[in-house]
């Protein structure tokens, strides 16, 4: 998963030329935000956002007649030079079917955070860092302020992180789950499959 950074994609390309390449769909929806203003085009930006993850491909084209029916010229230019033909594959989810959670994986502003965690603090700003010094930085700096830092918060110096905010909703809401609601299913991976609680509000 690449943000389009030409150098990262090439070194996988020539390092790895069987992996499987993609962009990350927050960065592609960014970068195509950049040549239009989203309040004056709303219906090509709400087509755009739905159009990144439709994996049948018959409706992608359709999809594509439809938003150049209301995309200015420039930007159909634009994505008829980047966007389609064979870069298709690095961001339309046609590629991205039958894929497991950690396979679909995208960035997100959790990543992000990191990045810039590590970039501006731990590596002080500075690029090119030879691999045995980043190795140095995560094992020596990175970890140990982890660790502090999870300290305190269980002494409740620091409230919880965003993954600790979000496991305590979903253990939250999994008391409500109602046992008609759960089956078991038969396997050596003693798999459980719960009805889904999108419509659930908390009292």
């Amino acid at each position: 998963m690449s943000d389009k950074d030409h150098a990262q994609m090439n070194a996988i390309r020539r390092q790895y030329p069987n992996a499987a390449l993609f962009l990350c769909w927050w960065h592609v929806l960014h970068a195509w935000r950049q040549h239009f203003v989203t309040t004056s085009f709303p219906e090509l930006w709400e087509l755009l956002k739905k159009w990144i993850r439709i994996e049948d491909t018959d409706e992608f084209w359709e999809y594509w007649k439809k938003i150049k029916v209301v995309t200015p010229p420039s930007l159909i230019e634009y994505f008829e030079s980047y966007r389609l033909g064979d870069n298709t594959k690095l961001w339309s989810a046609i590629w991205r079917k039958d894929r497991t959670v950690f396979q679909e994986c995208d960035t997100n502003m959790l990543v992000e955070a990191w990045h810039h965690l590590l970039k501006g603090t731990f590596m002080e700003g500075k690029r090119n860092r030879r691999l045995d010094h980043l190795i140095h930085i995560l094992v020596d700096r990175a970890i140990p302020y982890f660790i502090q830092r999870h300290r305190r918060q269980e002494f409740g110096f620091e409230g919880g992180d965003l993954e600790v905010e979000e496991r305590m909703n979903i253990e939250e809401r999994s008391k409500h789950i109602m046992i008609q609601d759960i089956t078991a299913v038969l396997s050596e991976d003693k798999v459980y499959l719960v009805k889904s609680q999108s419509k659930y509000q908390p009292q």
